[in-house]
């Protein structure tokens, strides 16, 4: 899922670029269905953005509470994971 989510927002990136290519500004149709494009998947890569942060940030908190000795270090990470895996379910 992580990949797709990656892929989606890469073609999302690549669309953003595409507008702002001169040869697409000076041609008002395709500027105009690129920008529509652009505007339907707006709200699909915040979330797959938002998904992919927060994985990568469940991942480096479970991996600081396997490496970690500090109790409030492991404390904080343990909270971590619970407020990041909540995020990520509520997804």
């Amino acid at each position: 899922m992580l990949e797709k989510l990656l892929q989606i927002i890469e073609s999302y990136s690549e669309l953003e670029a595409r507008l702002g290519d001169p040869e697409v500004l000076s041609d008002q149709k395709e500027y105009t269905r690129l920008a529509k494009e652009h505007s339907s998947q707006a709200d699909l890569v915040k979330l797959a953005r938002t998904y992919v942060s927060a994985s990568s940030d469940l991942s480096d908190a479970r991996e600081l509470l396997r490496s970690e000795s500090n109790a409030e270090m492991k404390e904080f990470a343990q909270q971590e994971i619970s407020d990041l895996t909540e995020q990520i379910t509520a997804l």
